[in-house]
């Protein structure tokens, strides 16, 4: 599961320099004005009862990083929100294709008795 939100004001500070670098020929990328922003992560298992804990593995580029758990249905309904959570960017092993990443938990969540079993979202934002 992978999310990315960008600010308008930093995306379109970011933007117009870029054209302006560009333009002046001095900069060839991005990157080379901001930090690229990525968040990425997985949950341990597939599915999880009610009262177990959802494990979630990720990597962030930022320090700080914002999740939201939704339950998906006839309403959205959101179930969990964390706000300020800490983040570190985690190696991508050469065999994750076929082995996984193999990163460590980086977020705890227990399941409360009151979520319903269905089709969960967990989104990242950075």
């Amino acid at each position: 599961m992978k999310s990315t939100s960008i600010r308008r004001r930093p995306f379109l500070r970011m933007t117009g320099l870029v054209g302006l670098a560009t333009a002046a020929g001095g900069i060839t990328s991005a990157a080379e004005i901001a930090p690229e922003l990525h968040i990425e992560g997985y949950a341990g298992e597939v599915s999880y009862p009610q009262g177990a804990e959802l494990t979630l593995h990720v990597s962030s580029s930022q320090r700080r990083y914002s999740v939201e758990i939704t339950r998906m249905g006839a309403q959205r309904t959101v179930v969990w929100k964390g706000t300020s959570e800490t983040g570190a960017i985690q190696p991508v092993p050469d065999n994750a294709s076929s082995h996984g990443c193999r990163w460590p938990v980086g977020l705890r969540v227990p399941i409360a008795a009151n979520w319903k079993s269905g089709y969960y979202q967990v989104q990242f934002r950075v």
